[in-house]
């Protein structure tokens, strides 16, 4: 059943992939999607060197759990095969997976190393993208800048030296524990020591914590302003290869100036945590409003409708797809309007017409083109606004289910059911929005063609964009400060103890209020 299963990913037979990996069917004799075969390779190992897009997608799914970093016996990861042999996109595919972009063979070689030495520039400018270093050297002492094979190769990686702003080693392996720094705007560097910062801000209480950092509620002590400080653990972010996405939220928040996104007022690192001092939104997120109150009245959420709508209108313009767009994703801010937030899943498009492979976003949430591996586009945020009022409105996801296949299947070919409560126009638009064929989902024309919806009768956008339509102001959530928390214990400055490397290209200061 092994042998089968690594002749069908070479001949990427998906169907005979899956057949195999059917556990219901074959039961213990089923195929094991990470054995071994001839030289260590598995089925991953060999769909990634034949380029089959669609096989490598199959065994990264969830329900099978390939190794994405799994070895051969020459300790070659998937990752190293794809670049060896130029395959774009199942590079972009593994590297989403979290494939290790900077593990080395036994000859010393990176995936950079064989993208530059074979000439794959589209390969590297992926690998350049995701923090690789360009400094390891390989067992015949070269960097992968030495092997490059082209001169548009190496013109890549010149320029790539010169963003990083070093002139011999493309990153810096030290930070002083004290140290931040600031990018203006007029790309002018000043510094200001960590005690500066200590002495302009104090922590109130935590507002919310994830797997990689925490978010802070802190008061800037000379103004009494109040605003949400996130910050990620260096060695959590490097080690799940997450530095793409927490860069992603970075460059998006400092490039939109939007009434319903949230703002980024300054980014800085420390030796070991990366900072984000964010517009504080005390009425929390629609999720726990949603928890609390069972569901919207649809006035009410017409109008977070409304707000979120412009949002990703203008993040459309600026060729950014959102992607994650959920009630915990929106906080309510001082008078009650919806916010974006979180932006680690959005991602820059080439052109209007511009689409990702990518399988991202959270489950109950994706989009049936998502699921299907078609490549999306923008108009996967369209169908994230029809889920939305759905939740706002009926108090779930539509297609909901606890049984993780049971949803997909749902996503992918249940009848959309509603309740009595929801009103025509809201479940005309509800099923445009989530439409399964992309191409003639509401919005995809033209998000005109959602704004002049007759769900939004009577809606005067500019208004909406001057924020004079009012939702209910909520209660600002209080809890109790923590007298622990201080400025040297959230941004873990350890003197004299092993700095965490810097990371390139996250500073940023924008304009306080």
């Amino acid at each position: 059943m092994n042998h089968q299963l690594w002749e069908a990913a070479e001949y990427n037979n998906t169907q005979q992939c899956r057949t195999l990996l059917d556990s219901g069917r074959y039961k213990a004799y089923t195929a094991q999607v990470n054995s071994k075969g001839l030289n260590g390779w598995t089925a991953l190992h060999v769909a990634a060197s034949k380029g089959n897009v669609e096989t490598v997608r199959l065994l990264l799914e969830p329900r099978y759990s390939a190794d994405v970093n799994a070895r051969t016996n020459s300790q070659r990861s998937p990752l190293h095969l794809a670049a060896m042999k130029g395959h774009e996109e199942v590079v972009d595919l593994l590297l989403t997976a979290g494939a290790g972009v900077n593990t080395v063979d036994e000859d010393g070689c990176a995936a950079i190393h064989y993208a530059a030495g074979f000439n794959h520039i589209h390969v590297a400018r992926t690998l350049l993208a995701c923090d690789c270093d360009i400094s390891l050297i390989n067992s015949i002492n070269k960097t992968p800048y030495e092997m490059a094979s082209g001169s548009e190769m190496a013109q890549l990686f010149q320029a790539y030296q010169q963003r990083l702003a070093l002139s011999a080693l493309p990153v810096q392996a030290e930070i002083p524990a004290v140290q931040i720094e600031e990018e203006i705007g007029d790309s002018q560097t000043t510094h200001i020591t960590a005690d500066t910062f200590y002495a302009d801000f104090r922590p109130v209480f935590l507002i919310g914590k994830g797997s990689f950092g925490e978010v802070y509620l802190v008061v800037r002590v000379s103004t009494q302003e109040l605003y949400a400080l996130k910050l990620l653990r260096k060695d959590k972010v490097l080690k799940q290869k997450l530095t793409r996405y927490v860069l992603t939220e970075r460059r998006v928040l400092s490039a939109v100036n939007h009434p319903f996104i949230v703002k980024l007022y300054y980014s800085f690192q420390t030796a070991d945590r990366l900072g984000m001092l964010l517009e504080y939104c005390p009425g929390g997120d629609l999720g726990y409003h949603l928890s609390k109150e069972k569901r919207f009245a649809e006035d009410r959420a017409r109008i977070y409708l409304c707000e979120c709508l412009l949002a990703i209108e203008t993040l459309h313009d600026l060729h950014i797809v959102y992607r994650d767009l959920k009630p915990d994703n929106i906080v309510l801010d001082t008078e009650g309007h919806a916010l974006l937030t979180d932006f680690g899943l959005a991602k820059e498009l080439k052109g209007a017409n511009g689409t990702t492979q990518s399988f991202c976003g959270s489950v109950a949430y994706l989009a049936p083109e998502v699921l299907n591996h078609q490549g999306h586009s923008f108009s996967v945020d369209y169908y994230l606004l029809g889920v939305l009022l759905y939740e706002m409105l009926v108090r779930m996801p539509p297609y909901f289910s606890c049984v993780r296949e049971e949803l997909f299947r749902n996503i992918q070919y249940s009848k959309l059911k509603f309740p009595m409560h929801v009103s025509p126009s809201a479940r005309s638009i509800i099923n445009l929005l989530l439409e399964r064929d992309p191409e003639k989902r509401l919005g995809t024309r033209s998000i005109s063609d959602i704004k002049t919806h007759a769900f939004f009768q009577g809606i005067d956008w500019s208004a909406v964009y001057r924020r004079e339509l009012r939702s209910p102001v909520p209660n600002a959530i209080r809890r109790k400060p923590d007298p622990n928390a201080t400025m040297e214990v959230l941004l873990g400055r350890r003197e004299g103890e092993r700095q965490i490397r810097k990371l390139v290209d996250w500073s940023f200061a924008g304009q306080m209020e």
